[in-house]
């Protein structure tokens, strides 16, 4: 069974967050989250234990108790959403039902993501938007036809 100093482990490095950056966050030393997470420091007053729940996003019976859910959904979570960001979470919720098919879907919208973030970092840098967008292009077709050809090949070895 773990206790809250290995819950604040488990939660900050899940969050991918060094010492520093958790220690920061409650305004302590790097030291002091080592010690609360190696059981150093036995008890916390509230105001801290509350502080380090805000910093871990994490609800604070998980911290103290170990009950209830580690990580609030993302809807959950404080940090505003654009309305593009609702709709894909939307969407990835109704495909997520769809068995066998999901991960097909999200492999091909994976790289359709990666292509925008190629694109998006290519506009703002000073490199040519005409060759980033080619470039963006020729990673989407080779994912694509990648993709496609696994499927040709899948079927083909199933046929014979």
């Amino acid at each position: 069974m773990t206790n809250w100093n290995q819950r604040i482990t488990e939660a900050r490095t899940d969050r991918q967050m060094t010492k520093a950056d958790l220690a920061r966050a409650c305004k302590v030393s790097p030291p002091t989250v080592t010690d609360w997470e190696s059981g150093g420091i036995k008890e916390l007053t509230a105001d801290k234990m509350l502080k380090i729940c805000d910093a871990l996003r994490v609800d604070p019976w998980w911290l103290v108790l170990g009950k209830g859910n580690f990580k609030p959904s993302i809807i959950e979570d404080k940090t505003p959403l654009s309305n593009e960001a609702r709709k894909l979470i939307s969407w990835v919720e109704r495909v997520d039902g769809l068995g066998g098919q999901a991960p097909k879907l999200f492999t091909h919208i994976n790289a359709a993501l990666q292509v925008a973030g190629a694109i998006t970092q290519a506009q703002n840098s000073p490199v040519d938007e005409a060759e980033a967008l080619a470039g963006a292009k020729q990673a989407l077709t080779s994912h694509i036809e990648h993709s496609e050809g696994k499927q040709r090949h899948a079927t083909t070895k199933h046929k014979q």
